[in-house]
């Protein structure tokens, strides 16, 4: 098995304080950015009604938006105060000329 150094490995996403994975508030924020475009252009968004729904619709992306950034936010928190991954012992490196570095695992 041959790792690259200087790989790195994405750590899951960051739950939000609502439970919801950064994932699926991204989808859901998507989901409803496509919506309030769809209104906006729609002449139906003009009525009270649809004026009604825009507003609800950009109340709801707000605060997506903000259970996002407090992900982001508490995930930074969480990983400054984590030792840094340090590869096993057992992995020796080898070079590859002008191409770069890579490990191999020792059996």
């Amino acid at each position: 098995m041959s790792i690259a150094l200087g790989a790195t490995f994405a750590s899951p996403p960051a739950s939000s304080s609502s439970g919801g994975s950064g994932v699926a508030l991204q989808a859901q924020l998507d989901r409803c950015t496509k919506q309030l475009g769809d209104w906006v252009d729609c002449s139906s968004g003009k009525t009270p009604e649809g004026k009604q729904i825009i507003a609800a619709l950009q109340e709801k992306i707000s605060s997506i938006k903000q259970q996002i950034q407090q992900g982001n936010q508490s995930g930074a928190q969480a990983s400054q105060g984590a030792a840094p991954v340090t590869p096993p012992a057992s992995l020796a490196l080898a070079s590859i000329g002008s191409v770069g570095t890579i490990l191999n695992t020792v059996a």
